[in-house]
């Protein structure tokens, strides 16, 4: 708590040993409390760091075994605000921040935001989660494609990383399985040893969405090598609380020179509850995706033969994003599909959906009388799952706007669950069709409407 005695909720407290190990941390939960078991007996203290707040190191102290102990922790706000801050040396571009500099201590303040992230991750209450997958075209213009599963979890259950070491290695798009898979980084990539040793920081003083908050930019520290994509981006902090507020990356090199630089990238929203604990509230991830084109050149100069050449066109411009949400709040409208095909454009797909061995992505079509594609249409898959924590069963759903074709994919549906699958416009609408998915891939689901 703070020497007036107001709580703190969201503080780290770390229990260090006696060789400066740390076998357990915690978070504060709203009423300033925290509960840390030790391995075992000895010499401990505690450390404390939390948001606006100085390091607190605690005297040292002897645990006995079964020993229950009540300590108490004074923090003291940290004396320099942001707002105070001097935008200096722009352009330099500092490798682990130097203690006292003021890099160091707006990464210090980062830090915390995400170690706190960390510690709250599948401890944090349950929600309503949108998560959506839209498609649109090469020019980002109009829609393709749009799905949507809505769900209670965790805030930290759509949004997950590579590895470090993977991403430092093998860079944020690597080809998976003949596809590109882009990567976002999320809060246990940002601390990690791999990314210090990779990119250096600086101040951005510019928001472009507030004056309240400052950056601390990140930068490759050298240019990537030929095929290597890397990320550049901002760490955006409140001048006033020193929280994180979110994260901005974009990609490097530039993914399409029809866009700018900032189309293909991505944001993480932080978002401090009640209870202390930190959640990414909101996410965005916008890609690109290709298809290889073989094109014919002309005559070569030995003869008459013609020659080919394989390139790669910009096809889709992809956005996945989640959402969180109270349950009584209802969801943002998914976009609607208004984009035409081209010939030979592939149906759509789930991914950029989080892959989970439990549940099974449907696809199929939906046709009218005559067997043709239906488009303008939204296919809703709905069923009833038992929560866990005690909490009430509640409804669950997934949705996809048909494309220019009637074609749909249904994400992430849970298996062995009995799902109602219904097609729907202002004109038409299908029987409902009751089916339950297994370990093997469903057969393409046929939806006639009348």
């Amino acid at each position: 708590m703070r020497r007036d005695s107001i709580p703190v909720g969201g503080a780290i407290v770390a229990l260090v040993d006696s060789l400066g190990l740390e076998p357990v941390r915690a978070l504060s939960d709203s009423s300033g409390r925290f509960d840390l078991r030790a391995p075992r007996s000895g010499t401990y203290r505690l450390r404390v760091d939390a948001v606006g707040f100085a390091r607190v190191i605690s005297v040292p102290f002897e645990l006995a075994p079964q020993e229950r102990r009540a300590q108490r922790i004074h923090l003291v706000a940290a004396t320099q605000r942001l707002t105070s801050l001097e935008i200096r040396a722009r352009s330099r571009c500092d490798v682990k921040p130097a203690e006292g500099t003021q890099v160091a201590l707006l990464w210090t303040e980062a830090q915390k935001s995400l170690q706190a992230s960390l510690l709250s991750a599948g401890r944090g209450p349950l929600l309503a989660y949108d998560q959506d997958l839209i498609d649109y075209d090469s020019a980002f213009r109009r829609v393709k494609a749009s799905t949507r599963t809505s769900l209670a979890a965790r805030a930290d259950e759509g949004y997950s990383s590579a590895s470090p070491r993977a991403l430092r290695d093998l860079g944020y798009a690597q080809r998976l399985a003949g596809a590109n898979v882009y990567f976002g980084p999320d809060a246990r990539v940002l601390l990690s040893d791999d990314f210090a040793a990779t990119h250096c920081f600086n101040i951005e003083d510019r928001d472009p969405t507030s004056g309240r908050r400052v950056g601390l930019r990140f930068s490759p520290i050298v240019a990537p090598k030929r095929g290597y994509i890397g990320i550049t981006g901002v760490l955006w902090l409140d001048r006033e609380s020193f929280s994180l507020d979110r994260v901005e990356f974009t990609y490097r090199p530039r993914q399409s020179d029809d866009h700018p630089d900032s189309t293909f990238g991505g944001t993480a929203r932080f978002a401090r509850l009640a209870n202390g604990q930190v959640i990414i509230s909101r996410w965005e991830l916008r890609t690109p995706v290709f298809l290889s084109v073989i094109e014919m050149s002309t005559r070569v100069p030995t003869g008459n033969a013609r020659a080919s050449n394989e390139r790669e066109r910009l096809v889709v411009v992809r956005v996945a994003r989640g959402t969180t949400r109270a349950v009584s709040d209802d969801p943002s409208p998914l976009p609607v599909v208004n984009a035409s095909l081209r010939r030979g454009d592939p149906p759509p797909d789930c991914d950029g959906f989080v892959a989970d061995p439990a549940r099974s992505d449907l696809p199929g079509t939906v046709m009218d009388r005559a067997a043709r594609g239906v488009t303008g249409v939204r296919v809703r898959a709905s069923w009833t799952l038992l929560l866990a924590d005690g909490a009430p069963a509640r409804e669950q759903w997934a949705e996809s706007g048909a494309d220019a074709q009637g074609r749909f994919v249904l994400c992430a549906l849970p298996r062995g669950v009995e799902l109602t699958v219904v097609a729907r416009s202002d004109r038409v609408t299908s029987t409902p069709t009751v089916l339950t998915l297994g370990a093997a891939p469903p057969t393409p689901l046929v939806l006639g409407v009348r």
